[in-house]
């Protein structure tokens, strides 16, 4: 939760937690996909903050983003 806070605090305008949508989680995963290495993160670390972001916020997240299996490919091709 650390790092979304500081994901809101540096790169959205988001001023209140009514005003986090799909939108900026979905901006937040793929600032998280890119920044993997240099935040030192794994594929496990980016599902349990999504799922935590998720239950915390009440905010349904695209089944896309929350799938990690081998056949999304739209999320493998963002790691390469």
């Amino acid at each position: 939760m650390q790092l979304f806070c500081r994901y809101l605090a540096n790169y959205t305008t988001v001023k209140e937690t009514e005003q986090i949508d799909k939108e900026v989680v979905r901006d937040y995963f793929t600032y998280l996909v890119q920044n993997s290495k240099r935040l030192s993160l794994n594929l496990a670390d980016i599902k349990k903050s999504l799922q935590m972001i998720e239950d915390i916020l009440h905010i349904e997240i695209d089944h896309s983003l929350s799938d990690f299996s081998l056949s999304n490919t739209s999320l493998w091709n963002n790691l390469k």
